[in-house]
């Protein structure tokens, strides 16, 4: 267990750390965050108004509830009894660990009160040195080169390294004011391909319906075919997040309160009263940005050709633009469609802090060799025929 004194001795008391007035409390978070976790994690979201909506403490109690992040621990850091900092954390072997945060790609994956960053990796760094008997720690993904910068040089100031591992970019569209200032940033190329791949499919199915459910509509039923259409586009890959029960739950719980919550709206492409491309695009309402999150499409030959997916797409962004938005983050990967229609792909490194440069790149290898023998069993698994009731679909609407 991650609360356990083999592993986090101090799991349960207050300690303080020595030569500074940072002290810290680690509460475990087993299948709930528990009040004392959730009145500081609220309140921290709270003053970080750049933090996503994937950093709410809802989002992270849904993740423990249904099972999707396990063995969590909650280390609170406070000064004269004020919270100032929290670190979501869980053992990945019994030398490394991860900071968590589900869904969250390019911000930092604790909560820190802005002003106190710098009291934070105090905490942090007496807190890894002296209690943690940890080897290496990831801290999460970053794109901001300026701190990633900080990070490196706090850990230095008390005798840590940070190393970094590039991984795969993050892509993030920049809104303009007008549809029409957007359709002059794309080339000539490309702007023809939208308007002709729309119009094939308005011609051939001249019903094409595009609607946005929110919390007044019946959006299950939308969110089950989203979630069928992304399991059978994945069914042979090891990647396929929504081969097994738990995480569908996670997905569909989690949808299911920001929809109700107003965080999240649906976007669902309809031909002859059939769905064949839907996504979720998540905001907070303090943010000028969306997430889009969550795609699914209908691969069957019987669509496939027609690029149902893009068009819709081209229908976000243009509902994005109508919000007043000012960025679509996309994702991570490397996609072509996603590039020509103006994504930056933005560079993302996850940071590792160890003890020194030597020990981080030793174990390093020694936790990715670990989580990729523990992975050969869902990969393997992935890769054989599916059960009928799979195809079907049975499960997925489970």
């Amino acid at each position: 267990m991650i609360a356990g004194r083999a592993f986090f001795p101090y799991a349960v008391y207050r300690v303080g750390c020595n030569m500074t007035d940072i002290q810290f409390t680690m509460i475990p978070c087993r299948n709930q965050l528990g009040p004392e976790v959730w009145e500081v994690w609220d309140r921290l979201y709270h003053h970080c108004p750049a933090a996503p909506i994937f950093h709410h403490p809802e989002w992270t109690e849904i993740a423990t509830r249904t099972g999707h992040v396990t063995d969590l621990t909650g280390i609170i850091y406070f000064v004269h009894k004020r919270p100032f900092a929290l670190l979501p954390i869980r053992r990945r072997t019994a030398w490394t660990a991860e900071i968590v945060a589900p869904a969250a790609v390019e911000y930092p994956v604790w909560l820190v009160d802005p002003v106190d960053e710098e009291a934070a990796w105090t905490g942090l760094s007496q807190w890894f040195k002296r209690a943690s008997h940890l080897q290496l720690l990831s801290l999460g993904r970053y794109s901001d080169q300026e701190r990633v910068a900080r990070y490196v040089h706090y850990a230095a100031q008390h005798g840590l390294a940070i190393c970094s591992q590039p991984v795969e970019p993050v892509n993030v569209l920049s809104l303009p004011a007008s549809w029409q200032e957007f359709l002059k940033t794309l080339a000539k190329s490309t702007r023809g391909n939208l308007h002709n791949t729309e119009n094939r499919l308005r011609r051939d199915f001249p019903d094409l319906s595009i609607a946005i459910f929110t919390a007044a509509d019946p959006w299950e039923d939308a969110m089950n075919t989203l979630m069928h259409h992304a399991y059978l586009r994945w069914q042979h890959h090891a990647i396929n997040i929504f081969a097994q029960s738990q995480q569908r739950v996670y997905f569909r719980e989690t949808m299911r309160w920001a929809v109700n919550a107003g965080y999240a709206a649906i976007h669902v492409l309809r031909v002859n009263g059939i769905q064949i491309a839907a996504a979720t695009v998540l905001r907070h309402p303090r943010q000028d940005l969306a997430h889009y999150y969550l795609v699914g499409r209908d691969a069957g030959p019987a669509y496939q050709h027609y690029r149902a997916g893009i068009v819709l797409l081209s229908h976000i962004i243009r509902w994005s633009i109508d919000q007043g938005l000012r960025e679509l983050h996309m994702g991570q990967g490397r996609f072509d469609y996603k590039a020509q229609l103006g994504a930056d792909e933005q560079p993302l490194w996850e940071l590792y802090l160890a003890h020194s440069p030597q020990q981080a790149h030793y174990w390093r290898k020694i936790d990715a060799a670990i989580q990729l023998a523990r992975s050969m069993p869902g990969a393997i698994r992935s890769r054989l025929p599916r059960k009928a009731a799979l195809e079907s679909g049975e499960a997925i609407r489970a």
